[in-house]
């Protein structure tokens, strides 16, 4: 007769995860299911469900507990205790696998279940030993079957409660020192904050209330069936040690300069769409920021999330890479802060929760999001980057044309001076031209469409660069307001030193170019200064 091995255990288990804080996800899922549960039942009226987690450091304890339905005593051990055979259904319900609630035992001593059922005077505990099954696994002369390893390692016990409480509450005893990571308060907050469905925080407030209405306004627009498949948010009351926490959004984006943190960009408005597919079937959501898009936000310390997030159920599946795919250059995703919220049923997440299970729903979803990246995001971040690089080159110029008007002014150091700078202008004048006509064409094509992205963008970059739109709002044939003028003689330093001879002033001015060539910029400068003061004071 067929058996399942102990290995399929270990599969489960030690082998399930690449990071441990990913239980945190599977734990708050199955909580999020049963409040949901409950709230449809209208089970506690008055009463805020909620999800605790209470870390331990120093007694090595962790819990993850909510106040929905719990488990009636009966049905404690058929439904804990079966392995990988939930009721739940896929495509309704946040977990289905059954065998997320597995995911502590490779990290603890001890796995406890601990829960009761309103009007029932006795609470459950299912004990799981994750010791004694580390050494079954490891054992190699121990061929019991995955069965048998269960009724070694799972006890159960039981004690009176107060009839009115309901609650079902995990217990890690004894984190392996191996997993700190696990009891490190804030490292649980980052990682929870990120993955889990939580409501919007204060810092993103002026926004979020635009993706609230958005999803009341287009309920009714969810494919069949609509009970099902509406665009709610999914949120939920998530507290670690007592903090509530939220999604780590903000309208300030930072990077680090001279070693300081500084604000170099802004969210100050979103975009919120429905993915449909080319017939018409809506997909999924999405909303991501505007902002003047300089440049990526990988790798600044921005302090909230980076890069398009995929979420069904409003938990993340995968990480901040995982729609890299999608845009034409990968870098594209590090330009953007937002989110992907699936929709359709039939999409399935793989075990690990990284990515979905291959289909026809996961390659119509996948069809409809790289369209509308084509379509709409790549050509967005690329136009930001032109505006943007346009007005750097407009500014380059500038200065150039500046230092070489305070030059032109004091006088050069040397002939050779005067024409490398006077290259450098001009070949800046014409860059600066080119990025002229790029910012007219990019405002004639954002004003063809007042609501868009690209419009939204466009003015407040105008707005960041304290530019009128109207002053690139030309004629074809008027003349460029950066003209070529005809530059006046050069002026030399040199040529204060007419007590000098000719061939004693060409020495000087060659001395001049030679220490401006060898030394820093201020350092040649103020050198060069007070040799030529002291020249001037010998005539």
């Amino acid at each position: 007769m067929p058996k399942i091995g102990k290995n399929v255990l270990e599969n489960l288990t030690q082998g399930m995860y690449k990071d441990s804080l990913i239980i945190y996800r599977e734990y708050i899922q199955n909580a999020a299911d049963q409040i949901d549960k409950a709230q449809a039942n209208n089970a506690f009226p008055g009463e805020e469900l909620e999800i605790r987690i209470d870390t331990d450091d120093r007694a090595r304890r962790i819990v993850i507990e909510d106040n929905a339905n719990g488990i009636p005593m009966a049905e404690v051990e058929r439904r804990l205790a079966d392995v990988a055979d939930s009721e739940k259904v896929q495509g309704e319900e946040k977990g289905f696998r059954g065998i997320g609630r597995l995911g502590g035992l490779a990290y603890c001593k001890e796995l406890r279940f601990v829960t009761t059922y309103a009007g029932e005077a006795q609470q459950t505990t299912m004990i799981w030993d994750a010791e004694r099954l580390e050494k079954i696994l490891n054992d190699r002369s121990d061929h019991s079957s995955a069965e048998e390893i269960l009724d070694r390692i799972i006890r159960y016990e039981h004690e009176p409660c107060d009839e009115t409480a309901h609650f079902f509450r995990v217990e890690l005893i004894d984190v392996r020192e191996s997993n700190d990571r696990l009891s490190d308060v804030e490292k649980v907050r980052d990682y929870i904050s990120e993955v889990a469905p939580l409501d919007y925080g204060e810092t993103f407030d002026t926004l979020a209330h635009k993706i609230y209405a958005f999803a009341d306004d287009n309920e009714d627009q969810s494919p069949p069936p609509r009970e099902e498949r509406t665009l709610r948010l999914h949120q939920y009351k998530i507290l670690v040690n007592g903090e509530q926490l939220y999604r780590p959004y903000s309208t300030y984006i930072y990077k680090t300069k001279d070693g300081k943190k500084v604000q170099f960009d802004e969210l100050r408005d979103i975009q919120i769409d429905l993915i449909k597919t080319l017939e018409g079937e809506v997909v999924a959501w999405i909303w991501y920021g505007i902002s003047c898009f300089k440049e990526t936000m990988r790798g600044k310390p921005y302090g909230g999330l980076v890069g398009l997030r995929l979420r069904q159920f409003n938990i993340e599946i995968g990480d901040d890479h995982t729609l890299d795919k999608f845009f034409k250059e990968q870098r594209g995703n590090g330009y953007f802060i937002g989110e992907v919220h699936t929709l359709l049923p039939d999409l399935i997440p793989n075990a690990r929760r990284d990515y979905f299970v291959e289909n026809d729903a996961l390659t119509k979803f996948e069809e409809a999001l790289e369209e509308y990246v084509k379509n709409h995001l790549d050509k967005l971040y690329h136009d930001g980057s032109t505006i943007n690089s346009s007005f750097n080159n407009i500014a380059k110029y500038d200065e150039l044309k500046d230092k070489y008007d305070q030059k032109q002014a004091k006088g050069f150091t040397s002939r050779a001076e005067e024409e490398k700078l006077r290259a450098a202008v001009e070949d800046a004048q014409k860059r600066a031209e080119e990025a002229e006509k790029k910012i007219k064409r990019l405002i004639e094509r954002a004003e063809q469409s007042q609501s868009s992205p690209l419009n939204k963008m466009v003015k407040l970059v105008l707005r960041d660069r304290n530019r009128d739109q109207t002053q690139f709002e030309r004629q074809p044939d008027r003349p460029s307001d950066i003209e070529h003028k005809k530059k006046p003689k050069p002026k030399f330093m040199v040529d204060e030193l007419s007590t000098l001879k000719k061939d004693e002033r060409k020495l000087v001015s060659l001395i001049y170019e030679i220490i401006r060539e060898n030394l820093p910029p201020k350092s040649n400068e103020e050198l060069i200064e007070k040799i030529h003061t002291a020249l001037k004071e010998k005539r």
